[in-house]
């Protein structure tokens, strides 16, 4: 019965404001119970009250380390009821006693002339200490009854009812219990499948997103991968543009070389023609013939590597342009894209390749042209040797150096005398040959920058005997003179 009681008693009214449980209840000074009243209150009713009486009249002054305000000084009253059940037999008392903190501290005797009713009153709020004080009842159960305790109403229940009522209330506890049970199965098992959803919710929920930043990850990177395609293409484009301009005007250039040297070529041929006797110089027009003609070949040659290199380079394009297109294709297949990237890497290979033999041919035009340089020097030490073996004899008004073709506007000398006498019979021999100052100390001619040409004439039984100036310059300065030579 006292386990029963303290059952209830752990719902027992308190105060609104509770903290921790004084040891001893003996400074707490409980004035003694009066035994009847006439109006019964919950106990929380008073306790609240009385905490916001306390409350309303605290002020705000002195805040700086002032303590929570109290309710000390203030009381509070306990009243309740006995009833009783199962029976219509009443003991002639009860024992209430009134509990501050779990301890005894008043008692009153309850009987039917007070009809079953008790108050306790003048109850402090708070112990000595400033804690609030949790008042509780309790009885001294009368025998034969069991006690149940609801707030302050105790019922007494007579012992054989009170089994009934025990075992009904057994089951229905049981079947609460139960049901309970079921409910909070149900509860669990739904919380579980909520649980479950959420995970799965969310697990699909991270599949999509990273299926979506993948998809996302994989169109940035088809994107990158066109633009560098496209900038690469016209990277690629620009460099045979470039590579056609070059060899475009490479191939003017060797046209105009070309034509230049088969002018000049012609120039000498006609020179050495004009003097049939002079073997060496058309040899050495014809040796320029020749040299010309084999730079020809070389640079004809040397544009049909280049070509084939454009053409190799194009056709390494296509490739290239064709595995693209097969890489856009294999999208989504990564087998077809894995052998579609493999193509890409060979024609990026054929067209490095293709490169370096463009970058040959390029070499081997260089190298064409500097044989066609030196067949044009060949030519011009032809054309000068022809210069200094020819011999000019009277042709009309002066004298022209062989295959000087290109006079400028320059005072020419002419030499009065004319002759219709042929070359060998004549007496004097002249040749003209360019000059320039270096050529002059002290007014006079250098007779070693001519030392060929004198060679040449003493071995056609000559010797010289000076030198005529045949043209001059705006300034007077001599251009080009005749050396003179007199027949033993």
């Amino acid at each position: 019965m006292n386990k029963s009681s303290n059952k209830n008693t752990g719902k027992g009214i308190g105060l609104a404001m509770r903290s921790r449980i004084l040891s001893t209840m003996l400074v707490l000074g409980c004035t003694a119970p009066i035994a009847a009243a006439p109006v019964l209150q919950p106990l929380t009713v008073y306790a609240e009250e009385a905490a916001g009486q306390q409350n309303e009249n605290t002020t705000e002054e002195n805040t700086e380390n002032q303590a929570a305000p109290d309710n000390q000084g203030q009381t509070t009253s306990v009243s309740g009821q006995i009833v009783f059940a199962g029976t219509d037999k009443f003991p002639a008392s009860i024992t209430v006693n009134l509990l501050a903190n779990n301890v005894i501290c008043s008692t009153v005797e309850v009987t039917p002339e007070t009809k079953w009713a008790f108050t306790f009153q003048n109850l402090p709020l708070t112990g000595a200490d400033g804690a609030a004080i949790i008042y509780t009842i309790d009885e001294v159960v009368p025998e034969g009854f069991v006690k149940t305790i609801a707030g302050t109403t105790i019922t007494n229940t007579w012992a054989d009812a009170a089994k009934a009522d025990a075992s009904k209330a057994e089951e229905e506890k049981k079947a609460d219990d139960t049901k309970k049970a079921e409910e909070e199965q149900k509860a669990d098992d739904t919380r579980k499948a909520e649980e479950e959803q959420k995970a799965e919710e969310a697990k699909k929920a991270e599949e999509e997103q990273k299926a979506e930043e993948a998809k996302k990850a994989e169109e940035e990177q088809k994107a990158e991968d066109a633009k560098k395609a496209e900038e690469e293409k016209k990277a690629e484009e620009a460099k045979k543009a470039e590579e056609a301009k070059k060899a475009e005007e490479a191939k003017k250039a060797e046209e105009e070389k070309k034509a230049e040297e088969a002018k000049k070529a012609e120039e000498a041929k006609k020179a050495a023609e004009q003097d049939k006797k002079i073997e060496d110089a058309n040899a050495a027009a014809k040796k320029a013939e020749e040299d010309a003609a084999a730079a020809k070949k070389e640079a004809e040659a040397a544009k049909k590597t280049a070509d084939e290199a454009k053409k190799a380079a194009e056709e390494a394009n296509k490739k290239a342009e064709k595995a693209k297109k097969a890489a856009e294709e294999a999208k989504g297949d990564s087998e077809k894209l894995k052998k579609a990237e493999e193509k890409a890497k060979k024609a990026e290979k054929a067209r490095k390749e293709a490169e370096e033999k463009a970058k040959k041919a390029e070499e081997a035009k260089k190298e064409a042209e500097k044989k066609a340089k030196k067949a044009e020097e060949a030519k011009k030490n032809a054309e000068k040797k022809a210069k200094k073996t020819e011999l000019t004899g009277l042709k009309g008004e002066g004298y022209k150096e062989a295959g000087n073709s290109a006079q400028t506007k320059q005072t020419k000398v002419t030499n009065a005398s004319t002759s219709t006498v042929p070359a060998e019979q004549q007496k004097y021999a002249y040749v003209t040959v360019k000059y320039v100052a270096k050529d002059q100390q002290s007014g006079h001619v250098v007779l070693s920058d001519y030392r060929s040409q004198i060679a040449a004439q003493t071995a056609k039984g000559y010797h010289y005997v000076g030198y005529i100036p045949t043209e001059l310059d705006a300034s007077g300065a001599m251009v080009s003179i005749d050396l003179v030579f007199e027949k033993d």
